[in-house]
């Protein structure tokens, strides 16, 4: 379990950087042009017919510059997870400097704040430290600090409430990218990327020998198309995406089927867009 919970946590972490360095989080996210809102419907199939349909409806707000300003969940036909939403602030250059998550009452949808997020920068603009607070911003529940001691080299000190204080150490390449991430004693992760700096294949190295591996195709826009993964027992999951798209190049239909499993997920995207 703890492999498992230490796999998500990391793959999270890259994304976010990698999207940092590269890309908007528009264009992270699929999107084209010059997006204003998006609203997402989620829905899954067991083709056992064991399980109801998911219903999970998702509200997203950009800037003009690609930045994701605002984030709504909504909720039905489950009731694990409340509906909620997720607002950011940012300074003149553009930089999110705050992010606010609220959870709304399913009676009165009244919304309660839980956590707020604080971001750092140092003079190049790079991501100097982001702390996870409580609701007041007093208690500090996570927090990650970097440092770039030289051009190929990150450094990401993390703290956590509930783990402690750990340190990962990344190598990356003339463009940015992320090749190598370290933690001691626990992680040995290596990447491979195309041409247009895409990840192809990742592979976490065990010390026992144990390897978990992931592989990734994409189409010509971009979008990922093919995931495989194989775990530390030897398990293999196969997954493929289809996607459908508007006229600015956005998917705004992408269905998830696994190949071994009885799932398929859709995504039905409305997207309206700035005028000008």
């Amino acid at each position: 379990m703890k492999k498992v919970f230490l796999f998500i946590l990391l793959t999270s972490c890259i994304i976010s950087l990698s999207a940092q360095v590269k890309y908007t989080e528009a264009e992270k996210n699929g999107l084209r042009g010059p997006v204003k809102t998006v609203r997402i419907i989620t829905t899954a199939t067991d083709f056992r017919g064991l399980l109801d349909t998911l219903f999970v409806e998702r509200i997203e707000e950009y800037r003009k510059d690609g930045q994701l300003v605002m984030t709504r969940n909504i909720r039905k036909k489950t009731d694990r997870f409340p509906s909620g939403h997720v607002v950011s602030t940012f300074d003149e250059n553009g930089l999110r400097t705050q992010r606010e998550s609220f959870i709304e009452d399913k009676e009165t949808g009244v919304a309660k704040k839980t956590g707020i997020t604080f971001f750092t920068y140092d003079e190049q603009k790079r991501l100097k430290k982001e702390t996870q607070c409580d609701s007041l911003g007093s208690v500090i529940q996570h927090s990650d600090t970097y440092s770039y001691p030289n051009k190929d080299t990150m450094i990401q000190d993390t703290y956590s409430k509930s783990t402690g204080t750990y340190t990962i150490t990344s190598k990356l390449d003339k463009w940015g990218n992320e090749i190598k991430r370290t933690r001691k004693d626990l992680l040995n992760r290596e990447y491979k990327y195309d041409d247009k700096g895409q990840v192809v294949s990742w592979v976490n190295k065990e010390k026992d020998g144990s390897k978990f591996i992931a592989e990734y195709e994409y189409n010509k826009e971009g979008d990922q198309i093919r995931e495989a993964t194989k775990n530390y027992k030897g398990n293999t999951t196969n997954s493929e995406h289809t996607f459908e798209y508007d006229e600015h190049g956005s998917w705004i239909k992408k269905t998830k089927i696994l190949k071994n499993g009885p799932y398929r997920m859709s995504e039905y995207r409305i997207i309206e867009y700035y005028n000008d």
